[in-house]
């Protein structure tokens, strides 16, 4: 059984923005394409890994696997954050990714339903934004099967190449309004680290789960 959204909750809702989330090889090679004051365009969590990158030069790889939670780097236009290493679930060997900033304001379904297997969002993601990517970035995406749960509590899985996060990936448990589903990915502790901007502003964004 689908929950469908009134009229209203769906104009509403339509504002809201959203977050991707992928799965990468852990053998992935990131070359910098380009020297940020003087520094290659990886920014780490880790000192001793900050420090490292003060050697590297344009053209120089860096392996993902190498990467911690919490660095950024950016690839096909999109400055990505590190979240997961092996996350349960996910495909063996693999790191996952979530943009860093809120890409665009995009409706969850058209049609109103907050059912991640059959919505416009999860189609939209995995063809037209997906062919969007580098080639060779693109390559790179695992595909995953996800977990996901309807409003009537029964669980589902979908083989997605880009998807959204949920509440529980996020670190946010025990949500009255919302069914829980996956694992958290250990990189979000703080309200304040899973704030996302959109433009500059902090805005709202979708996560995978009936409400």
């Amino acid at each position: 059984m689908q929950n469908f959204l009134s009229k209203e909750e769906m104009q509403c809702r339509v504002a809201q923005a959203l977050l991707c989330v992928s799965v990468f090889n852990l053998g992935m090679d990131i070359t910098p394409p380009k020297m940020v004051n003087g520094n290659i365009s990886i920014s780490s969590s880790d000192v001793a890994k900050a420090e490292e990158t003060k050697t590297l030069k344009i053209g120089d790889t860096v392996k993902l696997s190498d990467l911690c939670v919490g660095d950024i780097f950016k690839a096909s236009g999109i400055e990505w954050m590190v979240v997961a290493k092996n996350h349960e679930g996910y495909p063996a060997n693999s790191v996952t990714v979530m943009s860093k900033d809120i890409l665009e304001n995009r409706a969850f379904n058209t049609n109103g339903s907050n059912h991640w297997g059959n919505s416009s969002l999860r189609k939209y993601l995995n063809g037209e934004f997906y062919n969007k990517l580098d080639p060779n970035f693109r390559a790179e995406i695992l595909e995953t099967n996800l977990i996901n749960i309807d409003y009537s509590s029964k669980t589902y899985y979908t083989q997605d190449k880009i998807f959204i996060p949920s509440f529980e990936e996020l670190g946010l448990k025990n949500i009255s309004y919302a069914k829980p589903v996956g694992t958290d990915y250990g990189a979000f502790r703080t309200n304040e680290s899973r704030i996302a901007k959109l433009s500059g502003s902090n805005s709202y964004y979708w996560a995978r789960v009936p409400l």
